[in-house]
């Protein structure tokens, strides 16, 4: 392999669109938060039933709700935006680039 770089070629609109499916991933991990696993735990006890697996259930959903779920969906919202900004970045920078061929600069 040579030490020579190669041109790194991005579509700011490719990459947008792939910025919006980690967009909808987090939105539908965000679903899987403290409330789904609470509402969840509440409609097993709802219908009544007792039995030593619903106790099971019951603990591991009340574990669960003890997880980096926040964290995690704030660190990932925050690498979201940088993707926008790059995005944004990267047009502002060709839209540049393609005037100043424009003008002969």
């Amino acid at each position: 392999m040579s030490g020579a770089m190669k041109d790194i070629q991005i579509d700011p609109k490719e990459f947008l669109e792939q910025k919006k499916i980690l967009q909808d991933a987090v939105d539908t991990l965000r679903g899987y938060s403290k409330k789904y696993l609470s509402d969840t735990s509440d409609r097993l006890g709802a219908n009544n039933y007792n039995s030593d697996f619903l106790s099971a259930i019951r603990k591991v959903l009340g574990n669960m709700q003890d997880t980096k779920m926040p964290d995690l969906t704030k660190g990932l919202d925050t690498y979201v935006g940088n993707m926008e900004t790059v995005a944004k970045g990267f047009t502002a920078l060709d839209r540049d680039q393609a005037s100043t061929m424009k003008t002969g600069g």
